[in-house]
């Protein structure tokens, strides 16, 4: 082992420091030993207490040394001071002494030399009287601590073979940590790793799966569209020797293909739609929408889904055009397999509604009517003149008089035309499809779910399409009643009074030609509805619209009176 240069410099000055105390120790000592007083109890009690002072030193002085200080060390210096000098020395003789003369008389020297005797014998006795003192306490000492020392002795080697259990049990345990290493842990790992593996191989299995069942999908409904087209090019041809067996014929056999290729569409659409859609957190996405194979195929089936889509419209609008149940039966299926049946027929009794609305304001539109007629809008004057302003016409201006006669049952004709045309034909032809519609949606069930069409609609609608259209027709008509009457003093009059009207109608009150009209209505609806208006009975939809005009029924009291 190598020593640094400054540990051995400080071993050297150590050295030096304790060969120049144990020299002047000694001299000490044995001026000690020839003082009168003397004590070899207190001389060997300090010996003891400057070993024990010794033994801390050595103790303090690594940790010193460790910490770069140096301690100063300190010699063994009896606690009784020297009052008297020394008789005798024992160091050696000075060159002083060599130079003494020979003239010293001989008696002198001889009792000096006998002196310097008796102090020698008198120190060594004292010497071994310390000596013995010392032994004897060495004695007690070590009596008094043997048992300490054998206790201490006894715990270090039971230690001793605690610690060399202690080291075997962590070898052992360090050697079963390894073994457990390599059963539990490495293959722990290796596990991780194959399921990571496991995770991408199951995620190319499902791109695979998912985008084989979009291909076959993609494949059936191609084959199922030319299927169509070629059933479709057969059709026409049998219709023009036929002519009133389209709607069978489209019916039963186009409307089946159109269902066929909803339901692919609608599949394939789940397919996609669900890789589109969010994925849950700690599932494996599939990616098969990114493949050049599916993205090639959705022009594809974008098409279909726009074919099918018109075709299905236009069976839909012939349907309601011919009252056909089984082409809007057919066109219906086709909408519930392509998951839009409560979008579609909202969007139709919508449409539905809105021609209520527009047929209603038409009718009641004066401006439009007297351009039609190229005739002013008539006045109250003009509808039921008194005879003296008859009179007083006459003789005035009788041409003049007999062309506002001629304008004013020209008004109430139309007028009454109109009504009519609003209320019997179209408000009828209007009522006679939401009822058709509403009468195939309750009849209609899909065959795989067994989901009735009108439940499905309802989800989105609210409100059955009969009572919708009722609840339309009674607010528009009571809406436009109300402002036009209130707009033209004439048209209050001619609903609720008699009338000049053509020849079979003259003298009749408005409003009971106005509840004519709605009875040809209802009689004219009874094919589709169930609807009854007599005097002993009224269904709940035709009160809804003879409530309509109740302020006719109040102003043509108010006449009455």
């Amino acid at each position: 082992m190598r020593v640094s240069p400054s540990t051995a410099a400080q071993a050297t000055s150590s050295r030096s420091l304790k060969e120049a105390a144990s020299s002047s120790t000694a001299q000490i000592d044995l001026l000690l030993f020839l003082q009168p007083s003397f004590d070899a109890s207190a001389y060997v009690s300090g010996i003891i207490r400057d070993a024990d002072a010794s033994n801390a030193f050595e103790k303090i002085q690594p940790s010193a040394a460790s910490s770069g200080k140096h301690v100063q060390p300190h010699t063994l210096t009896p606690s009784t001071p020297t009052d008297r000098k020394p008789s005798i020395s024992l160091s050696p003789t000075s060159p002083l002494a060599k130079a003494v003369p020979h003239s010293t008389d001989l008696s002198t020297r001889k009792r000096e030399r006998a002196k310097e005797d008796l102090d020698l014998s008198l120190a060594i006795s004292r010497l071994n009287l310390a000596i013995e003192e010392l032994d004897r306490s060495i004695s007690l000492q070590v009596t008094g601590h043997a048992p300490e020392l054998l206790r201490r002795t006894s715990n270090s080697a039971s230690m001793q073979q605690s610690i060399a259990q202690t080291r075997d049990a962590i070898s052992a345990l360090d050697a079963e940590v390894v073994t457990l290493r390599s059963k539990i842990h490495d293959p722990f790992v290796r596990l991780q790793e194959l399921q990571s593996d496991l995770k991408v191989y199951d995620a190319a299995g499902d791109i695979v799966a998912r985008t084989g069942k979009v291909v076959g999908l993609a494949r059936r409904l191609k084959s199922q569209m030319e299927a169509m087209f070629a059933r479709k090019e057969a059709t026409k041809k049998e219709e023009q020797g036929q002519g009133e067996g389209e709607d069978a014929v489209v019916g039963q056999v186009h409307g089946r293909d159109l269902s066929r290729a909803a339901l692919l569409i609608a599949e394939i659409t789940t397919l996609l739609e669900a890789e589109r859609g969010t994925v849950p957190e700690g599932q494996p996405k599939s990616w098969h929408l990114d493949l050049k194979l599916v993205q090639d195929l959705i022009p594809t089936i974008d098409s279909a889904r726009g074919t099918v889509v018109d075709f299905m419209e236009d069976m839909i609008v012939r349907g309601l055009r011919d009252l056909s149940p089984l082409l809007l039966g057919s066109s219906l299926q086709v909408a519930f397999n392509l998951g839009t049946l409560p979008s579609l027929v909202k969007d139709l009794l919508r449409d539905l509604t809105e021609v209520v609305r527009q047929r209603t304001a038409a009718a009641f539109d004066f401006d439009s009517l007297s351009r039609q007629l190229g005739l002013p809008i008539p006045t109250v004057d003009s509808v039921n003149p008194g005879y003296s302003a008859y009179r007083s016409g006459r003789r005035a201006n009788q041409p003049d008089a007999a062309e506002k006669q001629r304008q004013q049952e020209v008004w109430v004709d139309a007028m009454w035309k109109r009504l009519e045309s609003l209320i019997v034909v179209e408000m009828s032809a209007v009522c006679s499809k939401v009822y058709l519609l509403e009468k195939v949606l309750n009849l209609k069930n899909d065959a795989e779910t067994g989901t009735n069409f009108l439940t499905a609609a309802l989800e989105v609608l609210g409100d059955k399409p009969s009572y919708t259209f009722w609840l339309t027709f009674a607010e528009s008509l009571q809406q436009h009643l109300t402002i036009a009457t209130g707009k033209s003093a004439w048209l209050a009059q001619l609903l609720s009074s008699k009338t000049g009207g053509s020849a079979g109608e003259k003298g009749v009150d408005g409003y009971q030609r106005l509840l004519r009209l709605l009875q040809e209505f209802f009689a004219k609806i009874t094919l589709y509805t169930d609807i009854e208006y007599t005097t002993h009975y009224q269904s709940p939809e035709a009160v809804i619209l003879v409530k309509s005009i109740a302020s006719l029924e109040r102003s043509l009291d108010a006449h009455r009176q």
